[in-house]
């Protein structure tokens, strides 16, 4: 990884700030807001190809700044720029609290300690009028997930993990017109400059920036780069003012780093998923709702399965219970049965044989007694 670059705040130049009591009329700048840049922690995000990209785009310092804005102060600066300037050079001069200060693309590059592109460069951004411009088909690949090529309308729907929180930086220290969320052309042209490791002219960018919303005159256009305009006023002696109608500061927000990238593009997800149905987010959350619909489906009738092989299970064994206790009676019965008839039929070959026993000598008897008086007669 290349070694970092020295911070470009002067602690011993803060220390010595001067103050001043005197009100000054902002004008149509008078209550403006101010949009303050976020610190982006590179130690939080070294497992994703962001610091490499932030560090060959000579974006560093501008990222990783910290401090508080000073509102009033920045909007004294916007109020105070005279016109015409200089749009050749791109360079502008403001007066505010008594001091002038220049403000021009090289002591931009100065102050962040950055250089400039070589004058030459085809390749650099912004680009120069007339060169070549990179193909959307490429752009889109090198930006969107795979399967997306919005050439018609640009936007952060579907980009790359690592694009979209790039993205996000880039919003909020490098170029912070419009809204986090508006995406465009030119925009996706930026990034694809900064993901092919191109030069960037930080300080054009910039310039360009703060002359677009100078120009601006709607009472809701926010003025830019809150923090770094307030540390250019410092570095330049411009005086601070205190007691109890001082200066207003605003703070930075949270800083980028491993979070941002899941809670934007969570969001986001759940925004397409709500007011998009085509959006993939959209299909896949009625995918989802399916596919769990029919989990339930299955588990439900799993239960009722369970349930009826149970039913099926107590009716066979009180099917087999009642088959038992018949058999067990049909035997019981039998078995009375045989003894009855056995007995009846015993009593019954008694009877008869006595009887024919009482008969046979009954007959014997006569036979013996008609022999004794024939031969009675004989004699």
């Amino acid at each position: 990884m290349p070694t970092k670059r020295k911070a470009v705040v002067s602690k011993k130049k803060q220390k010595k700030i001067k103050t001043i009591d005197v009100p000054v009329d902002l004008g149509r700048f008078r209550s403006r807001a101010v949009t303050v840049e976020r610190f982006v922690d590179m130690d939080k995000l070294v497992r994703t190809g962001i610091p490499n990209l932030i560090l060959d785009s000579n974006l560093e310092n501008l990222m990783e700044q910290k401090g508080q804005a000073n509102v009033d102060m920045v909007r004294e600066f916007f109020h105070g720029i005279i016109r015409p300037y200089d749009t050749i050079k791109h360079k502008m001069v403001s007066v505010l609290r008594g001091v002038k200060v220049e403000f021009s693309v090289d002591s931009i590059a100065k102050f962040l300690k950055v250089d400039r592109p070589n004058p030459y460069d085809e390749r650099q951004y912004p680009f120069w009028s007339g060169v070549s411009l990179p193909d959307k088909l490429e752009i889109a690949k090198a930006l969107y997930v795979n399967g997306i090529t919005p050439t018609d309308e640009w936007c952060v729907r579907f980009l790359k993990p690592d694009v979209s929180v790039l993205h996000v930086m880039v919003w909020y220290n490098l170029d912070p017109r419009g809204v986090k969320n508006a995406f465009n052309l030119d925009k996706a042209r930026m990034l694809y400059k900064i993901i092919k490791k191109d030069p960037i002219d930080v300080g054009k960018i910039v310039w360009k920036v703060v002359e677009v919303a100078s120009k601006a005159a709607h009472a809701t256009a926010a003025l830019p780069y809150g923090l770094l305009i307030t540390k250019i006023l410092l570095e330049n002696d411009v005086p601070v003012r205190d007691g109890l109608e001082g200066d207003s500061w605003k703070p930075q927000m949270s800083a980028i780093a491993r979070g941002t990238l899941g809670k934007t593009q969570g969001q986001s997800r759940k925004h397409r998923a709500g007011t998009d149905p085509a959006s993939l987010e959209s299909i896949a959350a009625r995918l989802d709702e399916a596919l769990a619909l029919i989990k339930k489906m299955q588990s439900d009738h799993k239960k009722d399965m369970n349930k009826f092989k149970a039913d099926v299970k107590e009716m066979r064994k009180a099917l087999l219970h009642c088959e038992n206790d018949s058999s067990t009676n049909e035997s019981e019965d039998g078995a009375k049965s045989e003894d009855g008839t056995g007995g009846k039929n015993e009593a019954e070959s008694d009877d008869g044989t006595g009887n024919e026993e009482d008969g046979t000598e009954g007959e014997s008897g006569n036979d013996s007694e008609d022999s004794d008086n024939n031969e009675d007669g004989d004699e």
